[in-house]
């Protein structure tokens, strides 16, 4: 073997030994939110009541919705405020691939975050949205 192949060949082989390197790295930097509550490919719909109609949403409200209902976190009823009457939904209708739907029942808003009732997730409580007000937001731009 000449010395220009042998050039070729480690210079070849240092390539490929970087593109694993970097494909096995890749999913540290990555990596999607966990799914704690909703699975995205799990959920067929989801819609809003406001006013005794439903509202659903597209898929990328859908997604928004999931990714905010995954991060809300578990809370006693103590915590939770007085039920607010200037809440803008009623109900809010998730429908699971091959599951029964369920329903959450926003209770009221409390500096920009939103007590809600899941009983699936939450059997004995009450669920707490930890997204500074991205959730009512999202909410409001559904039945607009």
């Amino acid at each position: 073997m000449n010395n220009r192949n042998l050039k070729i060949m480690t210079g070849l082989l240092i390539t490929a030994v970087v593109i694993l390197m970097a494909i096995n790295v890749a999913p540290i930097f990555w990596h999607s939110l966990p799914e704690t509550y909703l699975s995205y490919n799990g959920v067929q719909g989801i819609a809003v009541e406001h006013n005794h109609k439903l509202y659903t949403l597209n898929f990328s409200q859908q997604n928004t919705m999931i990714e905010l209902l995954n991060r809300s976190l578990p809370t006693n009823k103590k915590m939770a405020p007085d039920p607010d009457l200037k809440k803008s939904v009623e109900k809010i209708v998730i429908y699971p691939f091959g599951a029964p739907t369920f329903e959450i029942t926003p209770i009221a808003y409390e500096n920009n975050h939103l007590f809600f009732e899941a009983p699936k997730w939450n059997p004995d409580g009450q669920m707490l949205d930890v997204s500074n007000g991205d959730l009512e937001h999202l909410i409001s731009e559904t039945y607009d």
